[in-house]
């Protein structure tokens, strides 16, 4: 600790009388202009003050950028809106007899004349703002209304522009007079703004997102990459010179960027439309289809239930798709109490209580945010990580007597394969054998390959809403045996749609896990490119030689095995089935709630890829709860799947590569 320094004490108190002494001769300073411009242009500053409360600073709006598709298609751009700003403190200014100046007269005519306005309505807003030097005049606008859009201005605007004519210049005498009317008109302004729109509509809803008030993006892109596409305000100032004269100063905006994105439209749209038809037709909780290209991670489309439309996503007609009319009433006086300050009580997090909440769950990207076990589709991973490792060469065989004990559990699977070849599991969705297989591969090799491919990790996808997964898969050290065995063959841990694919994107590309990613270039508003965005390689995963493997054994998927609904005609196509049990609370005795397999409900889903040789799309399908008697059915999702193949083939021009038969 320092002791106590006089002289230091004596420094210090040195250097706070200078600073006093500065303050005060600046508050001198200060004071000796106010008084002089008090005493001497008393009524010149009087008037300056009045006179600024007219002319203060506007914002002059930044334009959001816009977004694409990959083809250049607009997805997200903006229109210009007016709003009538109106001064009526300067509009009403009388003379010394108290009565209006000319100017009122010319000012309410060429409003009435050029925009339509009602008069007695005008006059009546006018009087009762009398005092105000800013109005914004929307009363004759519908309630739904954001604005003026440039028709609705133009002749007003075009009839203000003449008052910078020069009379001397008009040619006719009704010239010289339209402009003496347009120099009388007063005390009246436009504000810009930009209103975001959607010209798709509900079209890739949950990839794209929306903005709200003030140009904030919400979900999908529009929150993902908000500060690319938000610009910066620009200003304009005006003030009184020395000759208390108006000057405009102005500071020009800088718009926002605009962004190229992955998206194919015309596969998002019949992404969309197949789902849409298998809904109708079907019915389910819920259903994710995702399109991906393998070769470099770019999600060409993605849909999910529950579409909304991105210029309305607040309208009430949206939570009628999956909620009562009784639970939306509820959300809304719960909404009441929570903004009103009262808490709200909740059993979990994910809990629907809100308004919010529930237009929250309709607007999430469930291909992104939700999780769910992946059942088979995770076989190939087990398979890919027991060839990798040289624990098996691939001639082996396994007895299957329909199922394989571990411990004291008794596992079950679909079929009683009896004798079954390892080039033959996947193809068959095989349990005993993956059981087998994963015991084998032991706790440390199989956490460190799911770890590998992605799984309890986020992607890092440039989307919002990845959940952190990392507590969902199984810590070597807690591991048990049957948990291995069921882990093996994709029960007993959750993954999201976006891990599944990207990681199976690895498998059959050559072993290369790309970063998922949903924008491919950054374009600044000359339209110059300010970035491209390339495909990033996260780390290899497999050989090229087992990847290679792996694409034999998913075309047998679709050749004999269980994904044979899928084929199509003329391509080659490899894919993997997935049937996933879903669990249900139920009530034990003391009041606490168990989660059991109900043997009844399903997450059943297919994940395919053409041609084999080199793949250039993968489809992911997921289908939760399909409404059918019989739900464990993974058909629905092979048809579903299939359907959309055969679209996206045609509209990304993949060409066939075997031989059709007549």
């Amino acid at each position: 600790m320092k002791k106590y320094d006089g002289r230091a004490s004596k420094n210090v108190k040195k250097k706070l009388w200078l600073v006093m002494g500065v303050i005060l001769a600046l508050f001198g300073l200060v004071a000796g202009r106010l008084i002089y411009w008090n005493v001497s242009k008393g009524h010149e500053f009087e008037k300056k003050v009045l006179t600024q409360q007219r002319y203060s600073s506007t914002d002059l709006p930044f334009e959001r950028g816009s977004i694409y598709d990959s083809n250049g298609k607009l997805i997200a751009t903006n229109e210009r809106l007016y709003h009538l700003i109106l001064e009526p403190k300067n509009i009403l200014l009388k003379d010394k007899n108290g009565d209006y100046k000319p100017n009122m007269e010319a000012t309410v005519s060429a409003l009435v004349t050029y925009m339509g306005l009602d008069r007695e309505e005008l006059m009546a807003a006018l009087e009762e703002n009398k005092e105000s030097y800013y109005l914004v005049y929307d009363r004759d606008l519908p309630e739904d209304s954001d604005g003026r859009t440039y028709d609705e201005v133009a002749a007003m605007k075009e009839f203000m522009d003449k008052a910078d004519d020069k009379k001397a210049e008009a040619e006719t005498r009704a010239e010289k007079e339209l402009i003496a009317q347009a120099e009388l008109v007063t005390g009246v302004r436009f504000e810009e703004e930009y209103h975001r729109v959607y010209p798709n509509g509900s079209t890739a809803c949950h990839l794209i997102g929306f903005t709200v008030a003030g140009n904030l993006g919400q979900w999908g892109i529009e929150q993902q990459y908000d500060e690319e596409l938000n610009g910066v305000d620009g200003k304009s100032f005006s003030f009184l010179d020395e000759e208390l004269n108006v000057e405009t100063t102005r500071i020009e905006p800088v718009n926002g960027n605009s962004l190229v994105t992955t998206i194919d439209l015309d596969v998002q749209k019949a992404l969309e439309e197949n789902r849409k038809a298998f809904e109708e037709e079907t019915g389910a909780k819920n259903v994710t289809i995702t399109a991906m290209n393998p070769q470099n991670g770019e999600i060409l489309g993605m849909t999910s239930t529950y579409d909304f439309d991105l210029n309305d996503p607040m309208n009430e007609d949206v939570l009628k798709q999956k909620y009562s009319d009784e639970d939306i009433r509820m959300f809304k006086e719960n909404q009441s109490r929570l903004e009103a300050g009262e808490t709200i009580e909740r059993k979990s997090a994910s809990e629907i209580l809100t308004t919010i909440d529930a237009f929250s769950s309709i607007w999430k990207n469930s291909a992104i945010s939700d999780t769910y076990e992946p059942g088979s589709t995770f076989k190939p991973f087990t398979v890919a990580a027991s060839l990798e490792e040289s624990l098996y060469d691939g001639d082996e065989y396994f007895y299957c007597p329909g199922y394989y004990t571990v411990g004291n559990s008794r596992i079950g699977c679909s079929h009683k394969h009896n004798d079954i070849a390892f080039s033959k599991i996947v193809a068959q969705s095989c349990n005993t054998a993956l059981m087998q297989i994963g015991l084998k591969e032991g706790y440390d090799m199989f956490t460190s390959y799911q770890k590998l491919f992605g799984f309890g990790q986020k992607t890092n996808v440039d989307l919002p809403g990845e959940p952190d997964t990392s507590t969902l898969v199984y810590n070597p050290a807690k591991m048990k045996d049957v948990d291995l065995a069921t882990n093996a063959f994709g029960q007993n841990f959750n993954v999201t749609a976006i891990q599944l694919i990207s990681a199976f994107c690895s498998v059959i590309n050559g072993g290369y896990y790309y970063q998922p990613h949903i924008v491919k270039q950054i374009v600044g508003p000359d339209g110059n490119v300010v970035k491209n965005i390339d495909k990033v390689l996260m780390r290899t995963t497999v050989s090229g030689e087992i990847s290679e493997i792996m694409r034999g054994y998913l075309e047998e998927t679709v050749l004999t095995g269980t994904g044979k609904s899928a084929a199509i005609e003329g391509y080659s196509i490899g894919g993997k089935t997935g049937t996933a049990e879903k669990y249900s609370p139920v009530e034990r005795e003391d009041g606490s709630i168990a989660y059991i397999r109900n043997k009844k409900d399903y997450l059943v889903s297919f994940i395919a890829f053409t041609p084999t040789d080199k793949p250039e799309v993968v489809i992911y399908v997921t289908i939760d709860e399909p409404h059918v008697d019989y739900q464990a059915n993974s058909g629905l999702a092979t048809r579903l799947e299939k359907a959309c193949m055969e679209d996206v083939v045609q509209i990304l021009g993949i060409e066939k590569t075997e031989t059709v038969t007549e």
